[in-house]
Parts: structure tokens; sequence; C-alpha cells
């Protein structure tokens, strides 16, 4: 399956949010660099610092180079350079930059790639969503079947899969039969899975990512399925290709027969 990537938030196979750990100094687009600055005096040594403010946000880093005083500097140069931010149970610290969603709790508003999620809600179906968050915009017609036919394709276990969650007695917890039935389904393919097949399997070849990103969301549906179906003495049924993958959910264990 092909996906367009011209607003996706990752390229050549290679997760953004990895490129910008490798690369601190791009975390800040030039239309977002900074146009105000904290003015820190420090008055154990008189020096004064400026710190970069972007989003009405600091980051922690740059504090590493406000310097301690002449008498701290033998002592502290075991843990490193500069003044630490200390923050106990994260009370006023973010850990994350998000371009995919932004909560705002302070006035109750949450949005997913700048659409409210009460319009998300009311106007978009569950493969519309999706296609939003991991590729940066709502789909077209076309790319929202390819999406249904796709997730069909790979909904479909093979009978290791179910023979490994069937071994199971129908009171086993629902967790741990999911995790025997997703280790039981990357056992059909090990070429899919890195840690056997090379850790950059997905670099630099997106179709395979799109395709791993598809296969995981129809992959762990399919087994949550089967693993209802056990647990209650039910037959399962196969994904239905004319089916949305929302449709489907309640098809496989039978939830609609």
């Amino acid at each position: 399956m092909q996906i367009s990537r011209k607003d996706a938030d990752y390229s050549d196979g290679e997760l953004r949010f990895n490129w910008l750990i490798n690369h601190p100094q791009e975390q800040v687009s030039n239309e977002e660099r900074p146009a105000f600055k904290l003015t820190i005096l420090d008055s154990r040594t008189q020096k004064s610092y400026e710190i970069p403010v972007v989003n009405n946000a600091v980051q922690a880093i740059h504090f590493q180079k406000i310097s301690p005083p002449d008498y701290q500097q033998k002592l502290l140069q075991r843990y490193g350079s500069g003044i630490p931010v200390l923050d106990p149970s994260f009370k006023n610290t973010a850990v994350v930059e998000s371009k995919i969603t932004h909560v705002d709790g302070t006035r109750g508003k949450i949005q997913y790639r700048q659409y409210p999620i009460e319009q998300l809600y009311q106007q978009n179906d569950y493969e519309e969503v999706i296609h939003l968050l991991i590729w940066g915009r709502l789909p077209s017609f076309d790319e929202k079947h390819m999406l249904q036919r796709a997730f069909e394709e790979q909904a479909r276990p093979h009978k290791s899969v179910i023979d490994a969650i069937g071994t199971f007695p129908r009171e086993t917890p629902s967790f741990l039969m999911i995790i025997a039935g997703l280790s039981a389904w990357a056992a059909t393919r090990p070429s899919t899975v890195p840690v056997f097949a090379g850790k950059i399997l997905y670099h630099n070849d997106p179709e395979a990512l799109d395709e791993a990103i598809i296969g995981t969301i129809a992959v762990f549906t399919t087994v949550v399925a089967l693993v209802y179906c056990h647990q209650n003495d039910l037959e399962f049924t196969p994904p239905d290709p004319q089916l949305s993958i929302v449709e489907n959910m309640p098809l496989m264990p039978r939830f609609c027969m």
C-alpha cells in the first residue's frame, strides 16, 4: 500500500522523533525560531544568561550553560555541568513536543493534527482518523478504500495463531492469550521482526513501514477477536473486504450475529 507523504511526520522510512533525537539543533524550524528570550541573572556569580522561549516553553538542556560558582566546581564535576532542573511529579514539566496532539486542559480542548476532537467524532470515521494521525491528513476516497482492503488482507490469521490461542484454558486472563497470539503471529512472519531481520529493516523503505503499521493494527484487532471467541466458545469469522475496520471488529467474534 502506498501512502502520500506530503504531510507525513516521517520520510524515507525514518521516524521523525528518532531523527530529532540525533539532530537536536533542528528541533525548531526556521519559522519557529525564538523571538523571545528568558534572561536569567545568577546572583551567585553575577553572570547573565539568555534562554530561548519557544511556544511559551524553555528547554531544560539550555540550563547546562549556567556555571556554578568556583568553590562548587570540583564538587559538581562528578554530576556534570550546568544547573539541574528539579520538578518532582512533573508538576510543571512538558516531557515531549507533539506535532500530532494538542491538549489544553485549562480550556478543555483536544486537537489531532489541528482538528478539534469533537469535529473528528462527528464528521469522520475510524479509517479517516487513522490516516490523519499516521500520515498527517484526511484520506481521499480511494486512499480510504485502499486502507480498508489492506487491513482485510493482513487480518487473516494463520492456523498456528488460532491453535496457539486455543491451547489456553478459556478462563485464562485475556492479556496473556493476547501476548501469546501476537507472538505466534510474529513467528509466521519473522522477516518483518527487526530484532530478527535487522534493526534498520524499515529505514529507507516507506512502503514496508506503511505495511507494518497497517499490519500492526490488523493483527492486534484480529488477535483480540480470536481471544474473545475462544473465551466465549464462539466461531471466528474472517474479516469481510467490503466492510470497514470498525464494522469488521464486531463481525470477527460474531458480536452482531
